[in-house]
């Protein structure tokens, strides 16, 4: 909490505090948050109080961290320590401070000072307020202005998105709103002929509230596009594709907003030209990667099938070539045997012929070859099987540990052994989920994935109980597109589910009943231990759920899930595709083995 404060307007008139920011290299508030520190210990040293008071109150209002895109905790400390340190925080600030803050307020006319001061008073204080919130928009909007037109333009788009996000606060219905927005457009109309790169962000903002004329900054939109793209800007001009597309969309003129995809994705094409024409350090790699992200992006438009397999063509054949431009750090595996032998038992097939091929591309690791590993690694190297070891998480915490295997009780030495044929395991399924990608990307060439189609595999099917057979066919659809986030978060709280519906059909009770008499459902870790469990889905497979979803030493991707430790990255992770893989063969598997039974039975009957 920050120190109580006592001084009089007076004192501020008199504290020449506009002559002290004028040595400020950047006119920004952060900047000026130093220097009125410098200010503050030196009054205190000379002995006014009353100054020292003055400098500190500004010193911490500036100093904060302005987080324009936070629309309703915009402020934030500058930094955070791991041991719970930090800079001031806007909740340091009491009553008496804000107080403070509205008795100097109008005589504050930097615009930079001025909307940081009225927007810690709004955000500490909105009741009765409202008028503070009004004059940090408009000072918001001056301070952005004029950074703008200076080397610091993405701190004048930061004001600017301040500014309408405060004032959609207020109402959008409100004449501050209008202002903004008409703002807004004024500086578009003012700097889109001139290509200021900052005209898209501010489209960008009258995007995000729907505002202005559709058509007309869907034009503008493509204008920085094509300027973009003559200086071969390929990811600006990308960017500005996007976002023409978008307002096109708004205005309801889907072909505009077509077309505009198209040349997105077709700006791919380009920058992949562009690395192969380039005379130092020609990539291939990089130049197949562009052409990549253009199938992607292509997918996504009705009517191009024909121009994904021509770059579908283009792409493997500089992925062919650049195999001697990948490197290692530590060992190198080369997959590409595995990989062009898996595509091949897929290539020209039926969608359904396709998928049951995919969900046979390998198996869960065989937990008699894992032990016989670890066993024979235990005998060549003594000493690090001596050593128990610690799993660490991404910030630095424990959060296992394998005791030595070969000192404990025979309890101990097995759950050390179990938590070393976990990381094995892991190897392998990394490498597998390299091969599975790489097929799901051609299948996802040579095949349509309709919802319905999904759907006829999950219906009356053992594992999926009744009613959840849209979001398992879902889970399966959006994955073979790409989109792991969604697919994961789909399928994962499931199989808790199904395991039970499974367990149920025979008879097994997955409930307990507590001390106080209430009846809870096993959690997936218990269900896992089952012994009917392990004789209806087998040895190897529940090893392969308990170290892809719950095992602490495997990738517990169930529990770190549901306790949100996992970034954006973690869902387009090999454990991630590896995961959605095992559910889809889980669910097909069944289906497999009818039709090879089926098979079976039709060649041995006699015609």
């Amino acid at each position: 909490m920050l120190e109580e404060m006592n001084f009089s307007r007076d004192d501020f008139v008199r504290s020449n505090w506009r002559e002290i920011i004028a040595t400020a290299e950047r006119k920004t508030a952060d900047s000026y948050g130093r220097i009125f520190y410098q200010a503050a210990v030196q009054n205190k040293n000379a002995g006014d109080i009353a100054l020292y008071h003055v400098f500190l109150l500004l010193h911490s209002v500036n100093n904060l961290w302005l987080r324009p895109e936070e629309r309703n905790q915009p402020f934030a400390p500058i930094w955070q320590g791991a041991n719970g340190t930090r800079s001031g925080d806007i909740s340091d600030l009491a009553e008496s401070h804000i107080s403070l803050l509205k008795s100097i307020f109008e005589d504050i006319d930097n615009p930079e000072i001025r909307s940081r001061v009225g927007d810690v008073i709004w955000t500490c204080q909105r009741r009765d307020n409202f008028q503070f919130a009004e004059a940090a928009v408009d000072a918001y909007l001056e301070a952005g202005e004029s950074f703008l037109l200076s080397d610091d333009y993405q701190v004048g788009i930061d004001r600017y998105t301040r500014a309408i996000h405060l004032a959609a606060s207020l109402g959008r219905n409100t004449r501050k709103f209008g202002e903004v927005v008409s703002k807004i457009e004024a500086t578009i109309n003012r700097y889109e002929s001139d290509y200021s790169f900052f005209v898209g962000q501010l489209l960008e903002l009258l995007y995000d509230y729907r505002q202005g004329d559709f058509s007309k900054n869907a034009l503008i939109a493509e204008s920085l596009a094509e300027y973009q793209q003559n200086r071969r800007g390929w990811h600006l001009a990308r960017i500005h594709w996007n976002t023409a597309a978008r307002w096109h969309r708004l205005s309801d003129n889907h072909e505009a907003a077509q077309n505009s995809q198209l040349k997105e994705a077709e700006c791919y094409v380009f920058e992949a030209e562009d690395v192969l024409k380039s005379t130092q350090n020609v990539r291939r790699s990089l130049a197949a990667h562009h052409l990549q992200s253009a199938i992607e992006a292509l997918r996504r438009i009705p009517g191009t099938e024909a121009r994904q397999r021509e770059l579908h063509v283009q792409m493997l054949q500089l992925q062919a070539s650049s195999h001697n431009e990948l490197g290692s750090i530590s060992q190198e595996i080369d997959l590409t045997e595995p990989v062009e032998k898996a595509l091949r038992a897929i290539k020209d097939k039926t969608f359904m012929e396709a998928l049951f091929t995919f969900c046979l591309l390998g198996s869960p690791p065989s937990v008699r070859s894992l032990r016989e590993t670890v066993e024979r690694m235990t005998a060549e190297h003594p000493l690090l099987s001596l050593i128990s070891t610690h799993v660490i998480d991404d910030r630095g915490r424990v959060i296992g540990r394998r005791s030595s295997l070969f000192s404990g009780t025979p309890e101990e030495i097995e759950a050390a052994k179990n938590a070393e044929m976990h990381q094995w395991a892991r190897y392998e399924k990394d490498a597998l989920s390299v091969i599975i990608n790489a097929v799901r990307l051609q299948m996802t060439i040579e095949h349509k994935f309709e919802l319905r189609d999904f759907m006829e595999l999950t219906t009356n099917h053992p594992f999926i109980p009744p009613g959840r057979e849209l979001i398992f066919s879902r889970g399966f659809q959006v994955g073979f597109q790409g989109d792991f986030l969604q697919a994961i978060h789909l399928l994962i709280p499931q199989v808790e589910s199904s395991l039970r519906y499974l367990l149920n059909h025979q008879g097994v009770v997955t409930s307990r009943l507590s001390s106080e008499g209430i009846q809870e459902e096993m959690d997936l870790n218990a269900l896992l231990e089952i012994p009917k469990l392990k004789e209806i889905l087998g040895e190897d497979l529940i090893f392969d759920l308990q170290g892809s979803l719950t095992s602490r030493f495997g990738s517990n991707f169930r529990n770190l899930m549901a306790h949100g430790l996992l970034d954006q990255q973690a869902f387009y992770s090999h454990t991630a595709i590896y995961i959605w893989w095992m559910l889809l063969r889980l669910c097909c598997l069944p289906l497999i083995i009818a039709q090879g039974d089926k098979e079976n039975e039709n060649a041995t009957t006699p015609s």
